[in-house]
């Protein structure tokens, strides 16, 4: 067939969308024309329409110099097939091209939000915004907010409003700002805007099939599901999350969501009939192009720890996550303990487990996540010294873990728990070294320099005000409590105590265990202290003796009586001392001068009889 024909049949099956066909007819075509870019470009959307992201791979891998070559060309084709295989050092070879296409810089923004940069994707949202095209705008506005509900508090982005306009009619945007209220922890306002979106989905949507309404409702059930959980308790939101029949929902990864949140509300016993029911792990093997970085990350967790007590070996998986998710170390403990032999799995908190876990971790503290959970077993178990000196073990093997808040707040608490003022001290000024050295970027780390600041401002308050400074230079929005400390701000600012506690359910705390700090009742009896102030005396220490380099006694041991020297005072010689008695006792008993003690006695005997005998 030649090369005319092939081109000809091509233009057949892309009008058909027989994207197979396409596929065969367009491997050919490029086998004799390798440079012939529309039929490239053809190739790509046609992986892309099948969903076939891996084949597009090898795809890509074996025609290499065309895709070097035409790298502006198909920007936006390369760029999607790279997003779905989460290939973000390709994409940003793309992006150092500099191209102005809009399809890719949708594209992009889509990967920035996808792995957590929410700075990134809200600036190419807000470029793409002030360009003004009036047929995107809505779309950009609901994407905007999506990425903002995502930001949190200490972001290094400035702009955490939204700056698009607000659109009423829009469901998909009132549910997005549903999600940046709840961000805020304004909760009443995020149900609100909620079943807000819900009602006007349902009107909107009122002349779509049953199936399509449903899907576009799940997400916001599922979402007031959430809140009620957090708003009314467990019972309240699983009435909620039984309305579903999840087996019609088609989204797999609302199924997946739905179930999950549902089987966290149930207390069951039976692990291997909930793995089942979760469908682990195919479920969550078939959305993973499709979820956030930190659904996948949680996600994977549950389905690692599941499958940890249906008793199925879970080294493999662990080891992958570590690699994608460093700072997710209870996956690499249970892939630890899973080895040890003698470990009892049925009971995490045994003594016995304690001892082994400990012996385990103390000679590897390179594991973190081992000896974290092995803390954890020793804390549970009251003892505090080896928690800390396991943590002791792990600092000392690498210092760049002080930069960890899960290692470094739990060595603070240890501290704290044994009284090691001293300790704690040179841990935080340790932590501080790193804190300055180190750059910092992510929500957690600037969270916590402000807890290592706050806690040195007792003992050097020059240093914690240099993490101050810092702190208040890298987030967004002032800390009004920083801002305070830092003279930036009075007292007043903060406002009354009361808007801060008065939402808080101080008898529900007390039922679950939280002792008061405070006493109920308070003490009106004053205590008169004295204010004269008396000196304390000090004891002389006792001069030495002037003949003290004289010859000293060798009898000095013995009781007086026994030494050659003694010489009883006049009256007092038929007295023992204690010495005395105690070596007579030993004489009688080894029958040294048993005679002479036996005449002495008889004749005391005889005395007494004669005396009586007189009278």
């Amino acid at each position: 067939m030649s090369l005319t024909d092939l081109v000809s049949q091509l233009q057949i099956f892309s009008k058909s969308d027989s994207h197979r066909q396409v596929l065969d007819v367009g491997s050919k075509i490029l086998g004799k024309e390798p440079s012939n870019l529309a039929v490239f470009k053809q190739c790509l959307v046609a992986f892309i329409n099948l969903d076939n992201y891996i084949s597009a791979k090898e795809f890509l891998e074996k025609h290499a110099s065309q895709v070097e070559a035409n790298q502006k060309e198909s920007i936006v084709e390369l760029g999607y097939i790279y997003y779905k295989l989460n290939d973000e050092k390709a994409l940003e070879k793309l992006n150092s091209l500099g191209s102005q296409s809009r399809g890719f810089k949708h594209i992009l923004a889509q990967h920035y939000y996808r792995i957590g940069k929410y700075n990134k994707a809200l600036a190419i949202y807000r470029d793409l915004l002030a360009e003004n095209i009036t047929e995107e705008t809505l779309d950009l506005s609901v994407n905007e907010r999506a990425v903002i509900s995502q930001i949190k508090d200490y972001s290094t982005e400035t702009q955490t409003e939204p700056v698009s306009a607000t659109n009423p009619n829009s469901y998909d945007q009132k549910f997005n700002s549903a999600l940046i209220q709840l961000r805020n922890h304004n909760y009443e306002e995020a149900l609100e805007l909620l079943h807000e979106a819900r009602d006007q989905c349902k009107t909107a949507l009122a002349e779509y099939e049953q199936e399509e309404l449903l899907s576009e409702l799940a997400p916001i059930d599922a979402e007031i599901a959430f809140v009620t959980n957090l708003t009314k308790g467990a019972a309240s939101a699983k009435e909620l999350y039984e309305k579903y029949d999840v087996s019609k929902l088609k989204n797999k990864i609302l199924k997946i969501i739905i179930a999950n949140n549902l089987s966290s509300l149930e207390e069951t016993s039976n692990n291997v009939v909930l793995y089942k029911t979760l469908g682990f792990p195919n479920s969550l093997h078939a959305i993973l192009d499709k979820l956030t970085i930190i659904q996948i990350r949680d996600l994977q967790r549950n389905e690692i720890l599941l499958a940890y007590k249906t008793g199925k070996s879970v080294s493999k998986s662990a080891k992958k996550h570590e690699t994608q998710f460093p700072e997710s170390l209870y996956p690499q403990a249970l892939a630890e303990i899973s080895r040890l032999t003698g470990f009892d799995h049925s009971d995490f908190k045994s003594a016995n487990n304690e001892r082994l876990v400990f012996r385990y971790a103390i000679e590897n503290p390179e594991k973190i996540g081992l000896c974290l959970f092995s803390c954890q077993l020793s804390v549970e178990a009251g003892k505090y010294t080896s928690a800390a000196r396991l943590l002791e073990t792990v600092v000392k093997t690498d210092s760049s873990v002080l930069l960890r808040p899960a290692v470094s707040r739990l060595l603070i608490a240890v501290y704290d728990k044994l009284d090691r003022e001293g300790s704690r001290k040179q841990l935080l000024l340790s932590i501080y070294e790193q804190l300055i050295a180190a750059e910092l970027t992510t929500v957690d780390q600037l969270w916590f320099l402000r807890f290592v600041a706050f806690q040195m401002i007792s003992f050097d308050d020059v240093k914690a005000k240099e993490l101050f400074q810092r702190l208040d230079q890298q987030v967004s929005s002032s800390d009004p409590l920083v801002s305070v400390v830092l003279g930036n701000e009075s007292e007043s600012t903060l406002g009354d105590i009361e808007t801060l506690i008065g939402d808080v359910d101080v008898s529900a705390l007390i039922e679950q265990g939280l002792k008061p700090l405070v006493s109920g009742s308070s003490s009106t009896t004053v205590i008169k202290r004295s204010s004269k102030v008396e000196k304390r005396k000090r004891s002389k220490p006792k001069k030495l003796p002037k003949d003290l380099t004289k010859q000293i006694d060798a009898e000095r041991w013995l009781p007086m009586k026994d030494r050659s020297y003694y010489k009883p005072k006049k009256g007092k010689k038929g007295k023992d001392t204690q010495g005395g008695v105690v070596d007579q006792a030993a004489e009688q008993a080894l029958n040294i001068s048993s005679a002479t003690t036996g005449s002495s006695t008889n004749k005391k005997a005889a005395a007494k009889k004669k005396k009586k005998g007189k009278k």
